[in-house]
């Protein structure tokens, strides 16, 4: 099969491989660029430890309330909620998949 290149010229087929590897662009901002010039988003990386506010987004409850499900002297404590990661006195961390497996056990039991 012959190949050209983008003035005209016939190619062998090494060089046609690899001037067809080097059309894929370079990702931009967490895209990336087919061939044809159109984005192609990666899906976002979701971390494994999650902050106040990432909980309460995934609980769909502000943050205030994750503090007081999690704080055992208070009112509204939930001792089956997982309990954060402490990081000095006030940063306080949760780790996704016990979330994730509390959520299925919540809906899983009747």
């Amino acid at each position: 099969m012959d190949h050209r290149n983008h003035s005209g010229d016939l190619i062998d087929d090494d060089a046609a491989q690899s001037a067809q590897i080097s059309e894929k662009k370079p990702a931009v901002n967490g895209a990336e660029i087919d061939k044809n010039g159109k984005k192609r988003q990666s899906l976002p990386q979701i971390p494994e430890i999650l902050n106040l506010k990432q909980t309460a987004k995934m609980f769909g409850v502000s943050p205030s309330t994750i503090r007081r499900w999690t704080e055992p002297d208070g009112k509204y404590y939930w001792k089956e909620f997982p309990k954060p990661e402490r990081f000095g006195v006030k940063l306080r961390k949760f780790n996704r998949r016990l979330l994730l497996n509390f959520l299925e056990k919540m809906y899983d039991d009747p």
